[in-house]
């Protein structure tokens, strides 16, 4: 599932080759893709695309097309491509055509009037990327969650999915099921944010290419998510559920609060 990294990718890829076009036409092959009618947005320009946390955000002069990947949606920029399970095609003046392809039909696209507050509208909290110690320091104070939970809860933090949550938490040595109340060194949780995320999204923005397929994929940097040793001690990575998603960590090196 794409997480913040991921669809700052995509976000930057679609920026690039969409920017000042217009939508002359659509089709949709599968009604729950769209949240509601799309009708307003033909013939207008994309003025810019943006991330907030991991919505894919289309901005029109008066709208803004609101796009969310979930588990394992996918762009392609082209004309006449041949694939399944594509069930949105918009039509540029260009001659090209934005497909989205989507597998298990989990992703969605909604349009709203620009004078919404996204943030509001879609129920989240910060950026991850705008996540400070002040913000972070109060949610901490204010909650009796472990760490992981926290920082995959979008309504506190927006952009975190599970692996990058498990990296965080390697990175700022605290255990996923301590308890942010508890945690004392909480600017090494912030930096860790930053410091994963951003390492992250310079390796996705190195892998773009000139494909169709506007992929979100790439070589990840991980330290501890899908290891079995971990590269500090050597000692064996654990591996555990919480909230029925796998998690892993270092028991050694990552501090139970």
């Amino acid at each position: 599932m794409p997480e913040l990294p991921e669809v700052h990718k995509v976000s930057q890829v679609l920026k690039n080759r969409l920017i000042n076009k217009t939508i002359i036409k659509y089709e949709i092959f599968y009604d729950k893709i769209i949240e509601n009618s799309i009708e307003c947005i033909l013939n207008k320009k994309i003025k810019d695309i943006f991330r907030i946390g991991k919505y894919i955000i289309f901005e029109f002069d008066e709208y803004y097309l609101l796009s969310h990947m979930r588990m394992e949606g996918r762009f392609y920029v082209g004309s006449d491509l041949e694939m399944n399970h594509v069930y949105l095609k918009l039509y540029l003046n260009d001659s090209n055509i934005l497909y989205y392809q989507d597998f298990r039909k989990f992703g969605r696209f909604k349009v709203v009037e620009k004078n919404c507050d996204l943030y509001e509208f879609l129920k989240l909290g910060n950026d991850a990327m705008d996540v400070d110690y002040i913000y972070l320091k109060r949610i901490f104070s204010r909650s009796n969650k472990c760490l992981k939970n926290i920082l995959m809860d979008q309504k506190l933090i927006s952009g975190i999915g599970n692996i990058y949550a498990d990296e965080i938490c390697f990175e700022s040595k605290v255990h996923p099921l301590s308890k942010v109340k508890n945690i004392k060194n909480v600017k090494r949780v912030v930096d860790s944010i930053k410091n994963v995320l951003n390492k992250n999204i310079k390796l996705g923005l190195n892998s773009i290419d000139n494909s169709e397929y506007i992929s979100w994929e790439f070589d990840m940097d991980l330290n501890v998510h899908f290891k079995v040793e971990c590269k500090i001690c050597k000692s064996k990575i654990k591996k555990i559920k919480i909230n029925q998603r796998t998690t892993y960590y270092c028991e050694r090196c990552q501090k139970l609060w």
